[in-house]
């Protein structure tokens, strides 16, 4: 009986010496750069798998220990798109804290939390008619973050003896030592970086396009596309930044015309016009409260222009698009020239299309949506196996036949 206690004892005594040395591996190596005890050039410095899981995590801790000035909010195209080391930044210490599938109550929050942290001058904030949908619940990851006051150590405290963590403290490891490159590297600041490299297109639109219409036929397409709610929420984030003397810098995410085709097709393009005309009336109240101080800008980067209707290579192509990575994304170099539109620098893109980027008002905004119906009109004609193939694809989920509005 006693040599089996003994036995007993050992083996746990041996087991909780096992864990505990796991947990401090994971602890150092800290893959997800969750606990920040330590970087190590060529061991852990460089974080290659930091995502959507803690991705909220990350960037709550960011920005509580960080120091910034800009900000910038937004969705993951945002999040993919703009670099917050662009030089219209030039003076100023930048953090992308937009986020994956982020909804417009979260980046209200996000905000709020950056303002009991960081002494803000200026907010960008990429705006997307999905962000403001009206059924929306967190996701696990924001509940464990600093944004809701969460102790990090205690929310993911299991992680450190997880098989997933430390497999992924291996490849730290490994990748830290060769200098690995690969396509995706989350920044110090915040942003979804892509290195260069050679993709399908083609494949990458049709993958989007498949799944972002995998669940489509659950989706109850008689609910509004946003609501009153919502918008209000954009009003208080317009009134934090007034009461904080920030520069706010509002615009409307530029997607490929095949993504609109899509909203067309689900019969939700009537709602993504009524949305901007409701954005414009948001900024418009808020400048005439605030008559004597300098307006909120908002820029609409959407529609059928010379950028958003680049032509999409043919299967198995080489050629890479300029400026998206697919229909839903874009790319930094697209990016770089919303940033420099909206700074009006206009010298570091002497050769920009004039029909990209218009700052709305009550005064432009209806030959603006006009001037975009045209557009697509054409679209439709100089493109008609781009939108047979949305067309087919949204049918398809949908498994019946939807009136499209135009």
């Amino acid at each position: 009986m006693k040599s089996s206690r003994a036995y007993v004892r050992k083996y746990l005594g041996f087991a909780a010496t096992g864990f505990f040395g796991l947990a401090c591996f994971n602890l150092v190596v800290d893959p997800q750069h969750l606990f920040r005890v330590v970087k190590i050039d060529q061991f852990n410095r460089e974080k290659y798998q930091v995502a959507e899981p803690v991705l909220r995590t990350v960037k709550s801790l960011d920005l509580e220990g960080g120091k910034y000035d800009a900000l910038i909010l937004g969705t993951s195209r945002t999040h993919n798109g703009i670099d917050p080391l662009h030089p219209v930044f030039d003076g100023a210490s930048a953090y992308n804290a937009a986020l994956e599938g982020s909804h417009i109550y979260e980046i209200r929050d996000v905000l709020k939390f950056a303002l009991e942290h960081q002494d803000l001058e200026t907010v960008i904030l990429g705006l997307d008619m999905g962000s403001f949908s009206v059924n929306w619940t967190p996701g696990e990851d924001f509940s464990k973050s600093r944004f809701v006051d969460r102790n990090v150590y205690l929310s993911y405290l299991d992680r450190l003896i997880s098989r997933h963590t430390t497999i992924d403290s291996l490849k730290t490891i490994a990748k830290n030592a060769i200098d690995y490159e690969q396509d995706i590297i989350e920044t110090d600041r915040g942003f979804k970086k892509r290195q260069a490299k050679s993709i399908d297109s083609r494949q990458l639109f049709r993958e989007e396009l498949n799944y972002s219409l995998a669940r489509v036929e659950e989706t109850d397409l008689s609910v509004p596309a946003f609501s009153e709610d919502t918008l209000e929420v954009l009003r208080e984030i317009i009134a934090d930044c007034r009461e904080h003397n920030i520069e706010l810098k509002l615009f409307i995410s530029p997607v490929h015309a095949r993504q609109l085709e899509k909203m067309r097709e689900l019969g939700r393009y009537k709602d993504f016009e009524n949305w901007k005309r409701e954005l414009v009336t948001i900024v418009e109240e808020d400048a005439r409260r605030n008559f004597q101080k300098p307006r909120v800008s908002l820029w609409d980067f959407s529609g059928y222009n010379s950028i958003t209707t680049e032509a999409v290579p043919p299967e198995k192509s080489s050629e890479q698009m300029r400026w998206y990575l697919e229909a839903s994304h874009y790319k930094k170099e697209l990016g770089d020239v919303i940033l420099a539109v909206m700074a009006q620098d206009s010298a570091r893109f002497e050769d920009l299309p004039s029909d990209f980027g218009v700052l709305l008002t009550e005064n432009t905004l209806e030959t603006h949506l006009a001037s975009i119906r045209t557009a697509g009109d054409r679209y439709r004609q100089d493109y008609p196996h781009e939108v047979a193939e949305v067309a087919q694809a949204v049918r398809s989920a949908l498994g019946y036949t939807v009136s499209r509005q135009q």
